[in-house]
């Protein structure tokens, strides 16, 4: 699939720029990564927000001068239309919802959540994958979603939980992340979160590890620029110090010789690559 340079050189402009003054935010690297990867690799997300927001300009259509809601089936209470679509969407696509919301009604872009949760119902296993560390609301979410898969266990058949339990964890290469996984016997949600909260404090400095926002934005736009528009990576390298690099330029010769900043980027493109692979196996819905 071919992308038009100009868009990506926009969009990394806007990444550098607009969007942290109007949002106020620092992202991990994995948000950053899901900022291009959704934008630009991941088709069926971008076809679920369209949708998305096809619907809801067509229930506005219907319903002039209100917002339109959606009435929750258990519970009856009525709720925002793209709220709830990106909740799902969010859910489904292992993305920021709140980003998921902001891309229906402005065509924002969409970051990977912090962590990643895997439940297997069948064989009892909770796995969580942590790429950075984690906000308030996300440790709130792991706990919810924890105490959520304890209840449909025992819904099944009676389960007793236990202080100990049988909880896992590992460092993995590139990305970064930590897996802690809880399987029977099932720890309560105490104790998981206990856990994690352990891990993240022995582990969490490697979870920082791989550079700043600036260099991943840089590595993203200069790859898709040589990989997905037809560029050399001299070229490559060349419109990113020209258009956008301000302070995080790569170091280029005028000579024929590969320079410094060639090397760096084949070093970060395969890190970028590696990535990018685990992404679409771990991230990616069937």
């Amino acid at each position: 699939m071919t992308i038009d340079k100009d868009e990506v050189l926009a969009f990394a402009t806007f990444l550098m720029g607009e969007l942290p003054k109007r949002t106020g935010a620092s992202w991990a690297r994995v948000e950053i990564d899901g900022f291009f990867f959704n934008r630009y690799l991941n088709p069926k997300l971008l076809s679920a927000i369209k949708l998305a927001r096809s619907n809801l300009k067509e229930q506005k259509t219907k319903n002039v001068g209100t917002e339109p809601t959606i009435s929750d089936r258990e519970t009856g209470i009525e709720h925002p239309y793209a709220h709830v679509s990106a909740l799902e969407i969010g859910s489904e696509y292992g993305v920021r919802w709140d980003y998921v919301e902001c891309a229906i009604d402005h065509n924002w872009p969409v970051a990977f959540k912090r962590s990643q949760h895997h439940l297997d119902y069948e064989t009892g296993v909770y796995k969580v994958l942590i790429y950075s560390q984690l906000k308030k609301e996300d440790k709130f979410l792991l706990k919810e979603r924890y105490e959520g898969f304890l209840s449909h266990l025992s819904s099944a058949s009676p389960i007793r939980l236990l202080g100990g339990a049988n909880i896992k964890s590992e460092m993995s290469g590139n990305p970064r992340f930590l897996q802690i996984q809880s399987s029977w016997p099932m720890a309560s949600s105490r104790v998981f979160v206990q856990v994690v909260n352990e891990e993240l404090k022995a582990h969490g400095p490697g979870l920082l590890s791989g550079g700043s926002a600036e260099t991943t934005i840089r590595e993203w736009t200069v790859y898709l620029l040589a990989d997905r528009c037809s560029l050399s990576n001299r070229e490559a390298i060349g419109l990113w110090n020209e258009k956008v690099a301000d302070r995080h330029a790569y170091s280029m010769l005028e000579e024929s010789f590969t320079s410094s900043g060639e090397i760096q980027f084949s070093r970060d493109k395969a890190n970028l690559v590696s990535r990018i692979a685990h992404y679409e196996e771990y991230l990616l819905p069937p």
